[in-house]
């Protein structure tokens, strides 16, 4: 036991989680069934919240290393052919939002669907005028 490394202990311990919540899932299925909705409603903030977190953290040891290196400058070279790629990009992806679920259900095209291809839109075309801005001057 003594030798046994932290990763070790820490796979041991998901294991007995995953074994004692399979448990608990098959005794108190009728029991669990609010708590399942809640964890389903939940699922996709939180995947989106993962990454949002994993995006920053890189970038906040991306910019320490480059800070103990010296190097805090970079220099990118942006063309006509990237901002319009990037035009292309928001608009399809604005339009997916609106799409894709009409598509995946048969339902009219809903006002929820409509606000997030505009705030997708929004914050793509701020984007582009915060990347691309020197461009057009």
């Amino acid at each position: 036991m003594p030798n046994q490394s932290p990763g070790d202990v820490i796979r041991g311990l998901l294991w007995i989680n995953l074994v004692a919540g399979f448990i608990l899932y098959i005794t108190y299925y009728r029991q669990l069934e609010g708590a399942f909705e809640i964890i389903r409603n939940i699922t996709p903030p939180l995947i989106f919240l993962a990454g949002m977190i994993l995006a920053f953290s890189r970038d906040r040891s991306v910019i320490r290393r480059r800070r103990t290196q010296g190097e805090e400058t970079e220099t990118i070279v942006i063309s006509y052919r990237d901002a319009m790629l990037h035009d292309a990009v928001s608009f399809l992806t604005a339009m997916a939002i609106v799409v894709v679920p009409q598509l995946a259900t048969n339902g009219g095209l809903n006002l929820i669907d409509i606000i997030q291809a505009g705030l997708a839109f929004l914050a793509l075309s701020y984007l582009r005028t915060f990347y691309f801005g020197k461009i057009y001057r």
